[in-house]
């Protein structure tokens, strides 16, 4: 429209029209209209493609957002995949912490028993086992069959005899101290073990490795 209109002003210049005319008269004023209406209709499209892009460009944030919380809890399952896969491991700081607390009672006792058919166990066992002795205690272990349902997790007994309870609460303290998880009670019966390390005296602690937890995947 706008160069219609600008043709038509060019024609009616070049015909040299007479000014009584009626091409004279409104043959500018049809050209100017074709031109303000070329103009208005340029005008009208960019505020389309304007809103258009303002859409397209909200879809494509929506699109982009959804995309992200997909990929985020697509990462929470994979670390919980991973936590539940990956073993138990003693970090430097938690033994660190371990030994430092333990080293206070050096000289206390430490039996470890574990499932002898489990060898995440038995490696976090041992690990644990290592840190006590760095800390001055005769370490025992016992690789042992269980009965009934499986116990999870980490206990650490407490003892019938008077005189192993320091060497109980010193454990307690030094997983506490650690940030270690575990439960109290009383340790599962096992019908059948083998026994490892050195030889243990009161006072001693009594932990019990169990399997590893399974994490609730939500």
């Amino acid at each position: 429209m706008v160069i219609a209109g600008l043709a038509l002003e060019v024609g009616l210049a070049l015909l040299h029209l007479e000014a009584g005319s009626y091409w004279g008269w409104w043959g500018p004023v049809v050209a100017d209209s074709l031109v303000a209406i070329g103009v208005m209709g340029e005008v009208l499209a960019s505020a389309r493609m304007t809103l258009c892009q303002g859409e397209l460009t909200r879809r494509s944030n929506d699109r982009l957002g959804e995309a992200q919380k997909r990929a985020a809890a697509a990462e929470l399952l994979a670390e919980r995949l991973r936590s539940q896969f990956t073993w138990r491991r003693l970090s430097s700081a938690e033994k660190v912490a371990l030994q430092d607390e333990l080293s206070r009672a050096e000289g206390a006792s430490v039996v470890i028993t574990f499932g002898g058919d489990d060898p995440e166990a038995s490696t976090f066992a041992h690990e644990i086992g290592s840190t006590f002795k760095l800390a001055g205690w005769a370490v025992g272990y016992t690789a042992a069959s269980f009965g009934g349902p499986p116990v999870f997790g980490l206990i650490i007994e407490q003892p019938d005899k008077e005189e192993d309870i320091p060497a109980c609460a010193a454990a307690r303290n030094a997983a506490n101290a650690a940030g270690i998880e575990y439960r109290g009670g009383a340790t599962p019966s096992w019908f059948m073990g083998t026994g490892d390390g050195e030889p243990t005296s009161s006072p001693c602690a009594y932990i019990y490795v169990g399997p590893k937890p399974i994490p609730d995947l939500g």
